[in-house]
């Protein structure tokens, strides 16, 4: 034997193939026409509509979401702030960049004197728009044999006195070289040491030293030929600068400083308070209990049956600013709904205590009636004809939302989402009841109502503001049961309410 007789499941698989039965026909028709298509077609498309709307809810959500971080996002505006202040100070500092050497250019200036004017004003624009690393003087060149030492330290004074101009041309400061020092004065080669290496530090920045004496001498032209004065003829004085005109200076090298208040987005506003009221419109949604559901019994009587007459809400909300444009809200409000219920025949029937009555179904749960005479009903041959029966619900809700505030001038948009949580208060029916003993009227609580449920809430609130703490406006609002409103009763129902809510906001 090739089979593998360890292996039971197998050996079980194929002695049960060749047992295989075909399904009869009668269980197809039995299956056929006790199923409900209306049922199975109803079902099939309120999934599909409830997929649909949760689909679109998700994708409204993260849209939603990725605006709001986009918008707040502090790194947005920092780097939009720190792009428009470079691109001001570009334009301001008047900053060039260049390929060449700037030192051998400066040096070449001075140690060789030109008759040509165009070169003389070529080297003139060079000078200005050379960049901070060009203000440190080149080291002066040994001198030779066939050069003297005069002919060295005028070269070296006239590299000096050249920085000296770029450093007021770069910081627009006056300054003076009237009376200069000999080169051997400590105090003014430390002097130019500072400047030289708070610029080449700094680079395109101000130069901000506040150690040297302020003079408004203006500065006196430095031509190559005056340069080459020998060394003893002149004296050389500590360039100074201009503490006033320096600190003008920096306002308009510097970029406006822009007013953080202004630039940033308002905080939270505190709190507000709303007043609403609203009239609705009532489609309960209905569902059969698979058990309890029969001839009779169940949504497409309920349908027929019964239709709402009126309902209206009002409440008390308070509000919170999380941000400039998010609100949260939550409060209190009360719900009531009226249903009208058509003439219909009741029979006498042992409640859950075992008392006999009339039993009335409706949508909200069943109702029990007892006459007001001393002739009870007897069960199975008692019956009585109902007429202008009303049944009412009363809920007080606790409503929680969330909502995104779009400013157009005094007008406002702001669309929300949110749920709420309905407590039960009142469920009764009054009905008028005639009999062989007469007609009366009579009133009942509804059985099988839950205590609570949940709903959830969609809305788009327009609001107009007369003035700093007062607006006016209105939402129209969905309110779809999340949960049944009773239990254990023929019929589930889902209490849906359209409305379109008035009312007042105030800030605090």
């Amino acid at each position: 034997m090739n089979d593998d007789l360890h292996n039971i499941d197998d050996l079980f698989r194929k002695g049960i193939e060749g047992h295989e039965e075909d399904v009869p026909p009668s269980v197809w028709e039995a299956i056929s026409n006790d199923l409900d298509k209306k049922q199975a077609s109803y079902y099939k498309h309120k999934y599909y509509r409830v997929k649909r709307a949760s689909v679109l809810l998700l994708l409204l959500c993260f849209l939603g979401g990725v605006y709001i971080i986009y918008k707040e996002s502090p790194g947005r505006e920092t780097n939009s702030s720190a792009h428009k202040k470079q691109v001001q100070t570009t334009k301001t500092t008047g900053r060039s960049t260049e390929n060449g050497n700037p030192e051998s250019s400066a040096a070449n200036e001075e140690s060789q004197p030109t008759n040509n004017g165009k070169r003389e004003k070529e080297k003139t624009v060079t000078s200005d728009t050379v960049s901070s690393s060009a203000l440190v003087p080149s080291p002066a060149p040994k001198a030779t044999a066939a050069q003297p030492v005069e002919n060295n330290q005028s070269t070296e004074v006239a590299a000096t006195t050249k920085n000296q101009i770029l450093l007021s041309k770069r910081l627009r400061v006056p300054i003076t070289t009237a009376g200069i020092e000999p080169a051997n004065n400590k105090q003014q080669e430390n002097k130019l040491s500072i400047i030289n290496q708070s610029v080449a530090s700094k680079g395109n920045q101000p130069l901000r030293n506040k150690s040297f004496p302020a003079q408004n001498n203006l500065p006196q032209d430095a031509s190559p030929s005056t340069s080459r004065l020998p060394l003893r003829n002149r004296d050389y004085a500590t360039p100074t600068i201009d503490l006033k005109a320096l600190q003008a200076n920096d306002q308009s090298i510097l970029p406006p400083k822009t007013v953080a208040s202004k630039n940033k987005a308002k905080g939270p506003q505190g709190f507000s308070l709303s007043v609403f009221a609203a009239p609705n419109i009532g489609f309960d949604r209905l569902e059969d209990d698979d058990h309890l559901a029969g001839p009779g019994r169940n949504r497409l009587e309920a349908h027929k049956q019964e239709q709402k007459s009126f309902s209206f809400s009002a409440g008390l909300l308070l509000g919170y600013d999380l941000t400039k444009n998010l609100r949260l809200q939550s409060g209190i409000s009360v719900t009531s709904s009226a249903t009208t219920i058509a003439p219909m025949t009741v029979y006498a029937k042992p409640d859950a205590s075992g008392r006999t009555r009339y039993e009335l179904h409706c949508s909200s749960g069943d109702v029990y009636i007892s006459p007001k005479g001393s002739v009870q009903p007897t069960l199975g041959d008692s019956s009585a004809k109902t007429s202008g029966t009303v049944s009412k619900l009363t809920y007080v809700s606790v409503p929680v939302a969330l909502s995104y505030r779009l400013a157009m001038g005094k007008f406002s948009l702001s669309p929300g989402i949110g749920a709420g949580l309905n407590f039960l208060t009142s469920g009764k029916t009054k009905t008028g009841l005639s009999n062989t003993n007469g007609s009366e009227s009579t009133s009942a609580s509804i059985t099988g109502l839950k205590s609570n449920y949940v709903d959830a809430h969609l809305g788009l609130g327009i609001e107009y503001s007369l003035g700093k703490k007062l607006s006016v406006g209105i939402k129209p609002t969905a309110r779809l049961a999340l949960t049944p409103i009773n239990k254990e009763t023929p019929v589930k129902s889902y209490q849906n309410f359209l409305s379109v809510e008035t009312g007042v906001r105030i800030k605090l």
